[in-house]
């Protein structure tokens, strides 16, 4: 026999074998093993994977559009960014970064109101955040209420003790407490030792230190560095045994990036007062990036010995 024909021959051997097998497909006791494949594993995978698809793509979406809004406001077209955000928070409620955008929108077309309910709810979906507590500070400030915004900042330095930024906030709000006079009344009051120094500054005397101190911070409160060092530089030497004027021209000092600056006014501070914990962490940032490091962790392990909440997440 040919060679075509001893093919044609096995694949004809082959065929019954074939259709043998096939129909066993059919067979009532193969059925349920397919079917239970089917509904155990590639239809949960298949739901699955759909899910999944879903939520990427929500993500994704809610991406997107709030990068548009972000370039909206960029470009000072606060009405698309505001359309933009409002659907980003139709879909997610909880969106943080939209949540806070929309409060700081509200906040520069003066709607105050709008801009704290925004960060409340903020603070609802994200109360563990930092950078919530933080904003929920700012909006406070811009509505006048400096007091209640010092526990917000408190807070976000608890959160993120080695955030520099939170730390500067809350040196800066707390000077503005201690000028105000005011009760906190929104999660509790300052420490303890903050209440005390204020009682020895505070007097009815014209030259009263928290004068010029008030002036550095509302300076700083609108990022004007500079000229709180201008004010506190002048009020130095009148109130040489200020801790908090001191202390707030530190601040300053590191706003401008002048470190050793600000390294020389807190090392006055803490030679005034040494049971400060905010002092001693602000040196411990200012002697960071003065690039020693030894002596920086020096200052946080003392700001963590007086005050655990001020303990830095290496």
């Amino acid at each position: 026999m040919n060679a075509p024909g001893r093919s044609l021959c096995g694949l004809l051997w082959f065929a019954p074998i074939l259709s043998a097998v096939v129909g066993c497909a059919g067979m009532p006791f193969a059925r349920p093993i397919i079917d239970a494949v089917s509904s155990d594993g590639i239809t949960e995978r298949r739901e699955q994977r759909n899910t999944e698809f879903v939520q990427q793509f929500e993500q994704n979406r809610d991406f997107a559009e709030f990068e548009a809004a972000r370039a909206e406001w960029l470009r000072d077209d606060t009405t698309k960014c505001e359309q933009s955000l409002k659907r980003i928070l139709t879909r997610n409620p909880a969106h943080r970064d939209a949540l806070l955008l929309t409060a700081e929108l509200c906040l520069v077309e003066n709607r105050p109101d709008d801009a704290l309910r925004h960060g409340r709810l903020a603070l609802e979906a994200h109360p563990e955040n930092a950078q919530v507590q933080y904003t929920m500070g700012l909006l406070l400030d811009a509505a006048g209420r400096s007091a209640d915004a010092l526990p917000y900042y408190e807070r976000a330095v608890q959160l993120e003790p080695d955030n520099e930024l939170y730390a500067v906030g809350h040196c800066t709000a707390f000077e503005a407490f201690e000028s105000s006079g005011q009760p906190v009344t929104v999660l509790g009051p300052p420490p303890e030792s903050h209440v005390r120094q204020t009682s020895l500054e505070t007097s009815e005397s014209p030259n009263n230190p928290q004068i010029p101190i008030s002036e550095a911070v509302a300076a700083l409160r609108h990022n004007q560095p500079a000229l709180a060092v201008e004010l506190l530089g002048a009020a130095e030497k009148q109130f040489p045994n200020s801790v908090a004027l001191h202390r707030v021209l530190g601040a300053a000092h590191y706003r401008l990036g002048d470190y050793k600056s600000s390294q020389i006014a807190l090392q006055r501070a803490l030679s005034l007062d040494k049971s400060s914990a905010l002092t001693y962490f602000l040196m411990g940032c200012t002697l960071a990036k003065l690039g020693r490091s030894e002596e920086s962790e020096a200052h946080f392990g003392r700001a963590r010995t007086l005050d655990p909440r001020y303990t830095v997440q290496r």
